[in-house]
């Protein structure tokens, strides 16, 4: 929709629940949650922030510039923002019929602002990645979800 001023691609307010990997087999619910994807916001370099105030912390620099989407996830309930973050297309990842992983590099960021220091709590590295899935009411919305943010690898 180039003439959509909120920058919605196909989905907004979508019906979802949200889940968050705790480890290699367990997910927690997040519960309810709407789904909104839209074309990313211009970047504000100054602020470390974009137009829409969204932060520019990115997956990392391998997916710069490639079919970057942002996606915005509200609780159903309170309205609350759960995940805002701007990616790209190989951080979505197709689970099941119903299911889209959705993984969100975030950089360590040290007590004097430097990124990619040694954090207080974990292990050496760059930053962690957290994975979330986002689970849809059937499989043709999930399939045309995937469609928009993602893109089949094998």
């Amino acid at each position: 929709m180039p003439g959509d001023p909120h920058g919605n691609i196909g989905l907004a307010n979508t019906k979802i629940r949200l889940y968050l990997r705790e480890s290699n087999t367990r997910w927690r619910d997040m519960g309810s949650a709407r789904l909104t994807i839209m074309r990313p916001s211009p970047p504000d370099l100054s602020s470390g922030t974009s137009a829409s105030g969204e932060s520019l912390a990115r997956p990392s620099s391998a997916h710069h510039g490639i079919n970057e989407k942002r996606i915005v996830v509200r609780g159903k309930t309170k309205g609350e923002v759960l995940l805002d973050a701007t990616l790209g297309e190989t951080c979505f990842e197709r689970v099941g019929r119903q299911g889209i992983a959705v993984s969100v590099w975030e950089d360590i960021v040290g007590p004097n602002g430097e990124v990619g220091t040694v954090g207080a709590v974990g292990g050496v590295g760059a930053g962690r990645a957290k994975v979330y899935m986002i689970q849809m009411k059937g499989e043709a919305e999930t399939t045309y979800t995937f469609s928009i943010v993602g893109r089949l690898r094998y």
